[in-house]
């Protein structure tokens, strides 16, 4: 699956974007230095940026803590 990337801050962060139709709630977690986000299927992509936005800060740090 190809990798897309978001900006947080000063970092070009990899992210691989999976819609699945059973499941509710927005899942991220990094596998290496690949932040992996799980989102319901009905869920558009500006909604999903929104969330990502609100833990911007927790998903900086712990990408730092993986690159470093």
């Amino acid at each position: 699956m190809p990798k897309s990337y978001i900006y947080i801050k000063d970092k070009e962060i990899p992210v691989i974007i999976r819609n699945y139709k059973n499941t509710n709630n927005i899942k991220m977690y990094f596998s290496g230095d690949t932040l992996n986000i799980s989102k319901p299927l009905k869920l558009n992509i500006k909604e999903m940026f929104k969330y990502i936005k609100k833990d911007e800060d927790l998903i900086y740090n712990e990408y730092i803590n993986i690159i470093s």
